[in-house]
């Protein structure tokens, strides 16, 4: 089977499983919808597992557990009906009877795990930042438009960045691995403080403190990969100081080198924790993407010569006037509105003796 019909039918059974959730939360199973509850997680181990998994990562447990008690009122139900009634319904009564005894499995099961598990779905919209705390006081930094899954045990630290960026401030634990992956990337780390950043086509992993080892899923091998599942390697190891991107194979002829960062550039990226976006000598274009990361704002630049064009400034994030009034200042670039949530940058006219109203906007 291909791997993507492998992924089409797992996100198949992900729809499927939080239908059932928000069914079970609502709380109006009849006995045909209780059956065919029993008939889908009995058909596959799979299902059964999706269910658990997405009600321990929505905090929602109690749906499973509070699915007991209705189940129970439902098959007592039954017996207070006339006989005929009885008669006809005893197959129903069964059925809920086996629900109950499935869900009930999947409840104990799913608490049926080292008391310090823990697992975590977060996100951020567009423009706002949040934090994540672990158990042993390890904290995860969400920047803007980004999303993670974190899971948490007595013997590992495990972390999906599905999108986006994140800071890790990890507490040391030898016997407890620290692990981050990204996209074609893989992070390990024991008491350390990086970054990750995972764009469509590339992933950037920069150390502020301790080591990290990164490996390239891309790595080469026998296969020109690794198997799904396996660590790849080598490891490139990364030091306070450091960074290193990864770009898929077909974009990178060469294996991706380790490269110096200074403490002001880590600075500078990370001033997206204080609610600022820094720009030193960077390409208008470069400015231009990463403002459209922390607002729904689009930008589009209309003239191609103004992209390599070298900006520096400071600003809040969400505040797009004082940087459109330095494009003025700095290059005479104009920022026309052309409706509430596209702006268009170019040249001012030679002509033009006024200020543009739209450089004033936020």
């Amino acid at each position: 089977m291909s791997i993507h019909r492998l992924v089409q039918r797992d996100s198949i059974v992900r729809a499927e499983a939080s239908a059932w959730l928000a069914q079970l939360d609502k709380g109006d199973l009849r006995a045909a919808d209780l059956e065919a509850l029993r008939e889908w997680i009995q058909r596959s181990p799979r299902h059964a597992q999706e269910l658990r998994q997405l009600a321990r990562l929505s905090e929602d447990l109690n749906v499973l557990t509070d699915l007991a008690g209705p189940l129970h009122d439902a098959a007592r139900s039954y017996y207070v009906r006339s006989p005929a009634s009885r008669r006809i319904s005893w197959v129903a009564t069964v059925a809920i009877l086996a629900v109950l005894a499935v869900v009930v499995g999947l409840v104990f099961d799913a608490r049926d795990q080292p008391r310090d598990a823990w697992s975590k779905f977060a996100t951020t919209e567009v423009g706002e930042q949040r934090e994540v705390t672990l158990p042993d006081g390890s904290a995860i930094a969400l920047n803007s438009d980004s999303r993670l899954r974190v899971s948490y045990g007595a013997r590992y630290r495990s972390v999906r960045l599905l999108q986006g960026e994140a800071l890790f401030e990890v507490a040391r634990d030898p016997d407890r691995p620290f692990v981050v992956d990204a996209g074609m990337g893989r992070v390990e780390a024991l008491g350390t403080t990086f970054a990750v950043r995972l764009d469509l086509d590339s992933i950037e992993v920069a150390v502020t403190h301790g080591r990290v080892r990164v490996y390239d899923r891309h790595a080469a091998g026998p296969s020109g990969g690794s198997p799904v599942g396996e660590t790849p390697t080598p490891a490139i190891v990364l030091a306070r100081g450091e960074r290193v991107v990864i770009v898929p194979p077909l974009a990178q002829a060469t294996p991706p080198e380790t490269q110096t960062v200074s403490i002001r550039e880590l600075q500078r990226k990370l001033a997206w924790r204080e609610g600022l976006l820094d720009f030193s000598e960077t390409p208008l274009d470069e400015v231009v993407r990463e403002v459209g990361r922390h607002t729904n704002l689009e930008i589009l630049v209309e003239d191609e010569s103004l992209r390599s064009l070298e900006f520096n400034g400071l600003f809040r994030i969400g505040d797009t006037g004082p940087l459109f009034g330095a494009l003025k200042t700095s290059f005479g670039i104009d920022a026309r509105y052309i409706d509430a949530d596209t702006v268009s940058l170019s040249r001012r006219a030679q002509d033009d003796p006024g200020d543009h109203p739209a450089s004033h906007l936020d």
